[in-house]
């Protein structure tokens, strides 16, 4: 996946490059989440208007958060249609519990899913979707469409990728080549009961670039099932990226969906606090949507 050119703002001997890049990111860049909201008045016909108010928000940040007047109309065509028109046709990435739009609905339930962590009221720590997965299936975007909230609790913490490595990058160019390297991060396949991969193995960078010059993330804070790399450097850069995504900064954004909106990103790592169930008004459900191409 990594392409980086001679002009890349990307490449660590690109300085000049980097710096312009970083300058612009920085001034154009909202510390306020109230600047990440879109209203769309209708999901199946996105105005021209809204979708150049999505497109500016996702250029400035990798993300976006859209309200429509859906409320909790479970209709797993609405986020469908969004990301449809936003990336002009999508490659959904299917997972085994995804209908056949690709389209995942997350809810705690007693199904064969049951032990999976979307599925349950407990946290789930930092991540990028998709970040077992192999590198030809990378999952370069994604929509969270909200129809009912958890009674209690479920705020979201978002950060836009392309800000934690301008934040590592200055604090050290050393943790970025670190965590380019093609084993920085290994995922061990997934065996079944049955003796079977239900996964296959997948190993590489954290930090990579598209083809089109995109930054590309990969991550998981997970402590099982993860192997890093245990060169010292990989080590450093991991302690010092988990340091900036537990602080305080004013770069992370979080928030608490409502019945109707939806987060739409380039796949931005992002966490989710636990959550509390009460029957009398409804289970939380979330839809979601992975897909290989990018917004």
């Amino acid at each position: 996946m990594t392409n980086l050119d001679a002009q890349s703002p990307f490449r660590l001997d690109n300085v000049d490059a980097y710096q312009q890049w970083r300058d612009d990111k920085y001034q154009n860049y909202p510390t306020h989440s109230d600047a990440l909201f879109v209203e769309i008045k209708d999901p199946f016909q996105i105005s021209d208007a809204e979708k150049q108010a999505i497109t500016q928000c996702i250029q400035r940040t990798n993300m976006v958060i859209y309200q429509t007047n859906c409320n909790a109309e479970e209709n797993p065509a609405i986020p469908a249609a969004i990301l449809n028109q936003m990336t002009g046709g999508f490659q959904a990435d299917h997972n085994p519990n995804a209908d056949e739009n690709g389209v995942t609905a997350l809810t705690v339930n007693d199904g064969p899913y049951k032990h999976y962590i979307p599925y349950r009221e407990v946290p789930i720590n930092w991540h990028t979707d998709g970040y077992y997965n192999t590198l030809d299936r990378q999952v370069c975007a994604m929509v969270l469409h909200c129809v009912r909230p958890a009674f209690k609790g479920g705020s979201n913490a978002l950060m836009d990728q392309e800000m934690l490595y301008i934040l590592l990058r200055e604090q050290n160019p050393d943790y970025i080549a670190a965590l380019m390297k093609p084993d920085a991060m290994r995922i061990p396949a997934r065996v079944g009961k049955d003796g079977k991969i239900k996964r296959p193995e997948s190993c590489g960078p954290v930090f990579s670039v598209g083809t089109k010059g995109y930054l590309h993330m990969r991550y998981t804070a997970r402590k099982r099932n993860i192997r890093w790399s245990e060169a010292v450097e990989v080590q450093e850069a991991k302690s010092a990226m988990e340091s900036i995504l537990e602080s305080e900064s004013p770069y992370i954004h979080t928030l608490r969906l409502k019945s109707g909106w939806g987060m739409l990103c380039n796949n931005v790592p992002h966490n989710r606090d636990a959550i509390k169930n009460d029957e009398t008004v409804g289970k939380r459900l979330f839809y979601r949507i992975r897909c290989y191409n990018r917004l």
